[in-house]
């Protein structure tokens, strides 16, 4: 009971910073939509669909409370839940403190869209503690969200392994559209028939890839955050298809996480390794998700991640353990605190990204975004303009300069950076581009015509008056 007590004074102190956080990215939108069905349930005299809609809502984003800081309390109150049955889970003071306080986790303590993933972690983690209850916890997970499928696994691991079947099927039941319609709409594609889709005997190089990135920065999460570049241009490019592809050091990396992992699984017989394993190769690319990479996708994994971890460190003889310990525990604390404050508004949280990487696109097109919906179309300008002086050749942001001109009344430069961006389209972007330049250009044209004529009639009227005058002399 001590260590609980003294797990959530440490949370308190800790996270005590989150009540002045607020709405980030799309916590409004999902407000807004949470809002609108609460009003289908209010004018249905309280129809069931409605309530189960406004349920799952409520859990899946921000807006069930309709208040930012109640919102972000609820949020700590289920991280805190996690982190505790963390505890009762390995009996490990350390993991659970190392699990709660590692800035990986952001996505789920503080960005309040990221209540999906931290109540399918609930639910992952409650099922392993009481598996008695594994079959309505996955149904209610695999409801929610499809980050905890791969619960019936590591069930199979316990003395109810007999539950998985009814488990799965009840589950599926419930859950299965939703599971396929989230993984569909997470293939997120530049063309169709692309890396991002295709499975070939070649994505176990971008898996290794992937789970050897995952296993460093869940542990040392350097630069925690949502847009990541690792993998960026994978599908876009020849070039990244090539990168991704190639035998460098992300490979070597992961080969030698993918080698320690054999030996903790089959040799140390390490649960917690298996864990970590199990949830998070279906975040490593096999289908290429909304993100290659990102913190989120790390919720359930980092469990057995942090486990892992504190096995070794309690290897290290004292005095070294306890100075090792403070070193990491320092170290989190350090890189948490920046988040505290790019979770207060939508400006602090792009401006974090940018500031945590310059040549970033993803952090400076949204910032863009939001400041043209404000009508900040120079700040929005700026922002840009930056960006292509870090990387005057991308893409996205020089389309988003053509976007941001247009609305400044500047068309011929919106055309001319439009025409220079042709080389540098995305695979399968080139053929719309090409339209929109025409389109533009018809626009453009026409416009200049109509300036054309109203300065032919203003010198036509200009003559008049002079010839009047001249008239009224003679």
């Amino acid at each position: 009971m001590n260590d609980y007590l003294i797990l959530f004074a440490i949370f308190i102190v800790f996270f005590f910073r989150i009540i002045f956080c607020g709405y980030v990215v799309d916590d409004e939108v999902w407000n807004a939509k949470l809002k609108g069905h609460l009003d289908n349930f209010k004018s249905a005299k309280k129809d069931f669909k409605y309530f189960k809609g406004m349920l799952w809502m409520g859990l899946y984003g921000a807006g069930i409370f309709n208040n930012p800081v109640i919102e972000h309390l609820f949020n700590a109150i289920l991280h805190f839940a996690v982190s505790a049955l963390i505890l009762k889970a390995t009996g490990s003071f350390m993991v659970a403190l190392l699990y709660m306080i590692n800035p990986v986790m952001n996505q789920t303590a503080l960005w309040l869209n990221g209540r999906r993933y931290l109540v399918c972690t609930l639910c992952c983690i409650a099922a392993w503690c009481f598996p008695i209850a594994f079959i309505p916890l996955y149904a209610f997970s695999a409801w929610i969200h499809v980050s905890g499928v791969m619960l019936p696994v590591m069930i199979l691991f316990t003395d109810l392994w007999w539950m998985v079947i009814a488990g799965v099927a009840l589950g599926g039941t419930l859950g299965y559209k939703k599971m396929i319609k989230r993984y569909q709409s997470r293939k997120v594609a530049f063309a169709e028939d692309n890396e991002l889709q295709r499975l070939t005997p070649k994505k176990a190089i971008i898996v290794i890839k992937s789970l050897g990135y995952y296993f460093f920065h869940g542990i040392f999460p350097n630069k925690p955050r949502m847009y990541h570049e690792f993998l960026y241009y994978f599908s876009c490019y020849e070039n990244g298809k090539k990168e991704g592809y190639s035998f460098n050091f992300e490979f070597f990396k992961g080969l030698a996480v993918v080698a320690f992992l054999i030996y903790e699984i089959f040799w140390q017989k390490n649960i917690w390794a298996i864990w970590f394993a199990v949830f998070q190769l279906q975040y490593c690319n096999i289908l290429t998700v909304i993100m290659n990479a990102s913190d989120r996708y790390m919720c359930i994994s980092n469990i057995g991640l942090m486990a892992t971890l504190v096995k070794y460190m309690n290897m290290i003889p004292e005095p070294y353990r306890t100075v090792s310990y403070t070193v990491l525990i320092t170290f989190y604390f350090m890189k948490y605190q920046p988040l505290f404050r790019a979770y207060r508004t939508k400006e602090d949280f792009y401006k974090y990204h940018i500031n945590l990487q310059p040549d970033g696109v993803d952090a400076r097109e949204n910032l863009a975004n939001h400041y043209i919906a404000h009508k900040r179309l120079y700040s929005a300008f700026h922002v840009v303009q930056d960006g292509l002086r870090e990387r005057h050749c991308e893409f996205n942001l020089m389309i988003k300069m053509s976007e941001i001109l247009i609305k400044l009344g500047r068309p011929q430069e919106a055309l001319d950076i439009m025409i220079k961006s042709r080389p540098y389209a995305r695979i399968g972007e080139l053929e719309a581009l090409d339209q929109l330049i025409e389109t533009i250009q018809k626009k453009y044209d026409n416009l200049k015509k109509d300036q054309a004529n109203k300065v032919v009639i203003t010198r036509g009227n200009h003559m008049n008056r002079k010839q009047r005058r001249a008239a009224k002399k003679e």
